[in-house]
């Protein structure tokens, strides 16, 4: 393939189909099923960081805003060689409002699976990151990731308000009823979730988890 075509795909693929090339596909909006990883991060760093750092025993994370991520979607290739230098990544974690039509929230999340898929297809370590954010969005939030499964969650710029943070709970603990943590062939199922950069109780517990993870482990 001549520079000249490469080109002329690389500005005419403005969905980044190439992305999804050998995806397999989850739920009712066709998520790419992402294949998450069985190492457990021990140290975390976020995007901006890892642009500069030499951490590479470090996960990636994308707890940041939306507008330091969005030039990952838009140059993906750019970044790559970066990304496979470190431990693992996290996948995006682009924003759900509560106000975003929900259309929009639902490619936000497969903009972040993608990206995770096209990562885990070229050999980096992935594991999911669960954004949610009214009930209307369980019905796809929890697509795309595999049963009974470690995800990570972030709770940057979820935890502001009380009704932010009734938001949070709910969406998690939906998260813990849904396929990700039920497996048909046992009785009994976990998930392995990280926080990332807020402190965060859980079951009467208060985890601290800035600039590391805390796992902590739901038993169904």
């Amino acid at each position: 393939m001549t520079n000249s075509y490469r080109k002329i795909l690389n500005e005419t693929d403005v969905f980044r189909s190439f992305l999804v090339r050998n995806a397999t596909y989850d739920g009712k909006l066709e998520f790419p099923m992402l294949h998450t990883s069985h190492l457990i991060p021990k140290k975390v760093i976020t995007f901006s960081e890892a642009l500069h750092s030499r951490e590479y025993d470090a996960w990636v994370v994308f707890y940041e805003d939306d507008a330091k991520l969005m030039r990952v979607w838009n140059n993906p290739r750019k970044y790559l060689r970066i990304l496979k230098r470190f431990r693992g990544v996290i996948s995006p974690d682009f924003s759900l409002y509560r106000n975003m039509p929900l259309i929009m929230q639902g490619w936000m999340k497969y903009m972040s699976h993608a990206l995770a898929h096209w990562w885990s297809d070229r050999g980096i370590e992935i594991i999911p990151n669960v954004r949610f954010s009214t009930p209307d969005s369980y019905e796809f939030a929890f697509d795309g990731i595999e049963h009974n499964s470690t995800v990570a969650i972030g709770t940057h710029g979820c935890m502001k308000r009380h009704e932010d943070k009734k938001y949070f709970m709910d969406g998690f603990h939906k998260m813990l009823d849904s396929s990700i943590a039920q497996n048909e062939t046992q009785a009994q199922s976990h998930v392995c979730s990280f926080f990332y950069n807020e402190k965060f109780a859980v079951s009467g517990r208060r985890n601290s988890a800035v600039r590391s993870t805390t796992q902590v482990t739901m038993g169904k």
